[in-house]
C-alpha cells in the first residue's frame, strides 16, 4: 500500500504506535524496538531504517527532554483580561499635547529638565512626562524619545505578556530579551543589575559598541498587572550618570498605563519577535522566551519556553546522509509523540500541506495540555516541530502558537 501521510489507515497508525510503545530503554541510552510485535507488517529494510533513526535521535532527545518542564496541572490559574468599561484615564492638570522639537543647541554638557507638559500617547495607551525639547515619534505600542543635540533617546513599550506573571517568570523574561537582544551585538558588556522592590522594577545597564560606536544602554523592566513596561535608553556615555542620576525615575514615576487600551493590545505582538535561523529552516519567536540546545551525532533539539512555562515551541531536526521516506518520518514522529510528549496521545486532526508537510493536532487527557506537530522531510533531513500549551492557558497561547508556527520557512539549499 503507498504511503499517503499518517492516514493511510486507522489500523496502520495504531499498529505504528503499538509497534513503537514496545520500546525499551537499555542502559547504555540507546533504544531497542522489540521486533517480535507485528513484525510481519513491516518490510524489514523500514524496520531497520526507523531502529537505527531512533537510535541517532534518542541521545539528544534524553537530554532535551530531561530539561522539558513536567507537564502537570498549574497551580495559578490566569486572571482573565476583562473586557469591561473602564473609568476614564485620569490626567494630571497639566495641559496635554504631542512635545515638539526646540531650537536649543547648547554648547555644554546640561542635565535635561522635565516638560511642563505632558505626552498622551496616540492611542491613549499611555502618558508621561518626558524631557523638555525631546523630538517624539510613535507607533502602536511604544514612544521614543530624542535629544535634539544627539546625545541620546528612549523608548517606552507596552507589552501584553497574558496575565500578571509571577516573580520566577518575569525574571525569566527580563534574562530571556537581554540575551536574545543582544546576542548579536558586536559588543555587549553587562555592568550592573539591580532590582527596586519597592517600585517593582528591574533596571539592567550595559555597554554595547556596534559599527565601532559604543553607548550606554539602560533599560527598565516593570509589570503593570497583564503588561510588561519597558523603559529602554541608548546614551552617549558622558550623558548616561546624568539622566540616570535625574531624569529617569521622574519619568518612570509619571508613567500612567490605560489599562482600558491596553487590552487592545496582542500577546506578545510579532515586533517583539526574534528569528531563529538554522541551515534547512528558519521561523520567529518572542524574544522574551528563552531557549535550550540539545546536540546529538546527527540530531539538534531546541526547546524555546514562555516566562512562565507554560507553553513551548520545540524544533528537531535529524540530518545525515540517509534519505527518509514520509512513511518512516510518519512512524518516528509517532514513536517521539508517544515516548517524549505523552503516553496516551489522542490525535484530533491530521492534515496534509501543499508544501509537503503533515500536521498533527493532539491532547493528552492525563496531562491535560493540547500539542501541534508538524513533521516534514527536507532531504536528507526529518524536521519536527511543535507547539505545546497547558490547556489551562490556551486562551493566552493557543492563537500565539498558531501564528509562530505560520512563520516556519522552509530552506532547500545550504
Amino acid at each position: 500500500m503507498a504511503y499517503n501521510g499518517i492516514n493511510y489507515s486507522l489500523i496502520r497508525m495504531r499498529f505504528a504506535m503499538n509497534l513503537f510503545r514496545n520500546t525499551h530503554l537499555i542502559r547504555n541510552g540507546f533504544l531497542a524496538i522489540n521486533l517480535r510485535v507485528e513484525k510481519r507488517h513491516l518490510p524489514n529494510a523500514i524496520l531497520i531504517l526507523v531502529f537505527f533513526l531512533i537510535c541517532s535521535l534518542s541521545s539528544s532527545l534524553l537530554t532535551a527532554c530531561s530539561r522539558l518542564p513536567i507537564f502537570s496541572s498549574p497551580t495559578q490559574t490566569p486572571n482573565t483580561v476583562s473586557t469591561e468599561t473602564r473609568l476614564p484615564l485620569t490626567l494630571p492638570t497639566l495641559e496635554s499635547q504631542i512635545i515638539s522639537s526646540n531650537d536649543q543647541n547648547p554648547s555644554t554638557l546640561t542635565i535635561p529638565s522635565l516638560s511642563k507638559n505632558v505626552f498622551v500617547h496616540p492611542k491613549n495607551l499611555f502618558y508621561l512626562i518626558p524631557p523638555d525639547g525631546w523630538l517624539v515619534t510613535t507607533d502602536e505600542d511604544s514612544a521614543t524619545f530624542t535629544d535634539p543635540s544627539m546625545l541620546g533617546y528612549f523608548t517606552v513599550s507596552v507589552v501584553n505578556v497574558g496575565y500578571p506573571l509571577e516573580e520566577d517568570a518575569f525574571n525569566r523574561l527580563v534574562q530571556s530579551r537581554e540575551t536574545n537582544a543582544f546576542g548579536d551585538v558586536e559588543k555587549y558588556i553587562p555592568m550592573s543589575w539591580t532590582i527596586d522592590n519597592e517600585n517593582g522594577i528591574v533596571q539592567v545597564t550595559k555597554k554595547v559598541a556596534e559599527d565601532g560606536n559604543s553607548m550606554t544602554m539602560i533599560t527598565n523592566y516593570f509589570l503593570e498587572e497583564s503588561w510588561l513596561c519597558i523603559f529602554e535608553w541608548e546614551l552617549q556615555p558622558e550623558f548616561a550618570l546624568a539622566v540616570d542620576e535625574h531624569i529617569s525615575k521622574p519619568i518612570i514615576k509619571s508613567f500612567r498605563l490605560n489599562k482600558q487600551a491596553a487590552n487592545q493590545l496582542k500577546v506578545y505582538a510579532a515586533k517583539y519577535y526574534t528569528q531563529i535561523n538554522s541551515d534547512r529552516f528558519s521561523f520567529d519567536v518572542p524574544v522574551f522566551w528563552s531557549r535550550r540546545e540539545s546536540f546529538g551525532e546527527y540530531t539538534q533539539v531546541n526547546t524555546f519556553s514562555s516566562p512562565d512555562e507554560h507553553a513551548w515551541i520545540q524544533t528537531l531536526l535529524f540530518e545525515d546522509e540517509t534519505v527518509i521516506s514520509k512513511r518512516v518520518a510518519g512512524l518516528v514522529t509517532l514513536f517521539l509523540l508517544n515516548n517524549y510528549y505523552t503516553k496516551d496521545i489522542e490525535v484530533i486532526s491530521d492534515r496534509i500541506y501543499p508544501d509537503g508537510r503533515e500536521q498533527l493536532i493532539w491532547f493528552s487527557p492525563s496531562g491535560n495540555f493540547h500539542g501541534i506537530s508538524n513533521f516534514t522531510t527536507l532531504p536528507p533531513s526529518l524536521l519536527l516541530y511543535s507547539a505545546i500549551y497547558e490547556d489551562t492557558y490556551s486562551t493566552i497561547y493557543k492563537t500565539l502558537l498558531e501564528e509562530i508556527l505560520n512563520t516556519f520557512r522552509f530552506h532547500s539549499d545550504h
